[in-house]
Order: structure tokens, then C-alpha cells, then sequence
């Protein structure tokens, strides 16, 4: 969460220090917070052997999610979405209940359990299912990769006809509610144009996620041009802009206002 919290408000604020506070983060849980075989830790301690211990949750991936898909953003690095869609891939291997859908708490070759429980209201902190399908929609708009949307959808649809019996115990499923109901804006900026992703910051964008920097495999980056910017939806994109004023009245136009 914090990580996310930095990330995201670091971009938003353009304090450099705070960024390279969040790639130290970034680098330090996945340094010492993932093992040899790609499974994932809750808890470090300085002192002792090991020093990373107990078997991460669905809670803890989906954070994790979260917060390298906004450091992916906030940097325009490659290498945090995909580690975004690594811990996303093994929070759908490890957690994800092939019956009913939704994210279970432990891992499947975790402690056993009279019951698998589902961690699913948002209280003090964000429940790992809401977290979980508001990180995959942004991150699967990122990357093209319709099967975590699905993923995404699916948890909606599970927990969907609670959420009018109590709303204010959803609230952070809410939003992700709200994100798959008018869709993701994207918006790409290509090659060297710092001032096209200068004027991003400052607005807030909640249904919108910004690939810039370093392109990967995704449909977001297919047959762009360097030195201009595009605003999509779904990867369909209206025309693109060489200027901050025309993006962001693009930008504008997607979001209807």
C-alpha cells in the first residue's frame, strides 16, 4: 500500500525524491520478499534466519499488484509491469477459486484449513478481492491481457449481490465497480516527450493509466509514432496529440468531460 501511495503521488506531485523512495521499495520486496521458485513472503525481520518468512496472502498479491503497476506508470520502467504481471499470474495460480470465483486467503499448497476463507469486505484496509480486481483492470488495460479483466469481472460478479446490503462495507470494491462500468482510459506517450507526460500530473485520473517511457508487449504500444501521444479506449484511440494542450483536451473528450 505504500508503495502505491508513494508511486502514485510521486508522479501526481513530480517529487523525484519520493519516486526513487518507491523504486527502493519496489527493489527491496523484490529482493527480499521473493523466493528462488517465484513464491512470495509476508513478513521481513533484519535480524535472524530467514529473514523472510511466512507464506504471503491473497492481500499481500494483490498490493503488490498494485503497487508495481503504479511504479510502472510513475517511471515509465518496463520491468514493474512485468513484475506486475508476474505476481498477478501467481496470485491467479496459487489463490483464485476455480468453482465459485474470487481469491481465496491462503495459498492452495498452504497450511489446510477446515475452510478456505475469502478475505472480501473492505474495513481499516481494502479487501483483497477489491484490491485484487482494481489492480487487474488497470493492469490488464495496460497490457492487453484479457483474461486477468476476466478475472477482474469475475469477482464483480461474485460479490456483486452483496454489496447493496452493506455498500459501506465495499467501498474499495466500489470503485473497482465503477472503473469496470465506464471503462480504462489509456494513455501512451511515445519517445522522448517529458513534456507530454509533464502535463498528465496534476489531474487526477481514476479511470485512467498512463504507459510512457519503456514500450512491452501490449497492444497499448502497436503501431505508435515517437513524439506523440495517444488518449484509447480499449486500445482504440482518437488522434494523436504533439502537444500538452491537445492531449489533454483529448484526454478530456475520452472521459466525456
Amino acid at each position: 500500500m505504500m508503495l502505491a501511495t508513494l508511486a502514485e503521488a510521486a508522479f501526481v506531485l513530480d517529487r523525484a525524491d519520493w519516486l526513487d523512495a518507491a523504486r527502493r521499495n519496489g527493489e527491496f520486496l523484490v529482493s527480499r520478499l521473493r523466493s528462488a521458485d517465484g513464491s512470495w513472503h509476508r513478513s521481513w525481520q533484519q535480524d535472524g534466519s530467514p529473514q523472510a518468512r511466512h507464506h504471503a496472502l491473497a492481500q499481500d498479491l494483490a498490493h503488490l499488484m498494485d503497487g508495481f503497476t503504479r511504479l510502472g506508470e510513475a517511471t515509465g520502467e518496463r520491468r514493474w509491469i512485468d513484475e506486475a504481471t508476474s505476481v498477478a499470474e501467481h496470485l491467479i495460480a496459487g489463490y483464485w477459486d476455480d468453482v465459485n470465483g474470487g481469491f481465496f486467503t491462503n495459498h492452495s499448497d498452504g497450511e489446510r484449513l477446515v475452510v478456505r476463507q475469502k478475505d472480501i469486505m473492505d474495513n481499516a484496509t481494502p479487501s483483497a478481492n477489491s484490491t485484487a480486481a482494481l489492480a487487474l483492470l488497470r493492469l490488464a488495460s495496460l497490457t492487453g491481457r484479457s483474461d486477468l479483466q476476466e478475472r477482474a469481472f469475475a469477482v464483480l460478479k461474485l460479490l456483486g449481490g452483496i454489496v447493496s446490503s452493506a455498500p459501506t462495507a465495499f467501498g474499495n470494491l466500489l470503485c473497482a465497480t465503477h472503473l469496470a462500468h465506464v471503462g480504462t482510459t489509456e494513455v501512451v506517450v511515445c519517445g522522448d516527450r517529458p513534456d507530454l507526460v509533464d502535463s498528465l500530473r496534476g489531474h487526477w485520473l481514476p479511470t485512467t493509466v498512463i504507459a510512457w517511457g519503456e514500450p512491452y508487449d501490449s497492444p497499448i504500444w502497436h503501431e505508435r509514432r515517437d513524439g506523440l501521444a495517444y488518449v484509447c479506449r480499449e486500445w482504440s484511440c482518437l488522434a494523436p496529440s504533439a502537444d500538452p494542450g491537445a492531449l489533454i483536451a483529448s484526454l478530456r473528450k475520452a472521459l466525456g468531460g
